[in-house]
């Protein structure tokens, strides 16, 4: 349970993808409310990125505990950039330890332009390990993807990421 059912942030940073730096400033908003054993939480954000210009995203989750380690959750997911794309995720995560965690995911997303249609299915594991107090992690996740621009034949492939988090807690 939450403290507060609304909670606000801003963001400023960059993204390392393909050795290219794209900087970004993010501004979020989210309301959180339990629903018997369920949880709900609707969150909007606006950004702007060095690569992309103007855009936002708005997130509906719907969340409920299988078990005291084991949460499931349902996204449905808008984002609006230069055109509409939209997500659908159910994913499980699965906390092992206070260092571990895995997460098991299914989603199929999908663009508005210039015609409505599924853009990509995925099936993903992620194992996430935290290497140093609440601010280094490293995850790997293998991921099977079904895109459109192959027919919807499946396409592996193997995401490999470094976090820092860094804020004034440290």
């Amino acid at each position: 349970p939450e403290d507060k059912p609304w909670h606000s942030s801003i963001d400023l940073g960059a993204r390392l993808q393909s050795l290219q730096v794209n900087p970004f400033a993010r501004m979020r908003g989210s309301y959180s409310l339990p629903l018997g054993d369920w949880r709900f939480k609707a969150s909007e954000t606006f950004f702007v990125f060095n690569s992309t210009g103007l855009g936002e995203t708005t997130q509906v989750d719907f969340e409920h505990f299988l078990s005291q380690p084991v949460l499931f959750r349902a996204t449905s997911w808008l984002h609006r950039s230069q055109n509409f794309d939209m997500r659908q995720d159910a994913t499980i995560f699965h906390t092992l330890d206070t260092r571990r965690a895995l997460l098991y995911q299914a989603s199929v997303s999908g663009i508005s332009s210039p015609q409505r249609q599924i853009s990509d299915s995925v099936l993903l594991a992620t194992y996430r390990y935290k290497l140093h107090r609440e601010w280094i992690f490293f995850e790997v996740s293998p991921q099977l993807h079904f895109p459109q621009t192959r027919q919807y034949r499946a396409s592996p492939s193997l995401f490999v990421r470094m976090e820092f988090l860094l804020d004034k807690s440290l």
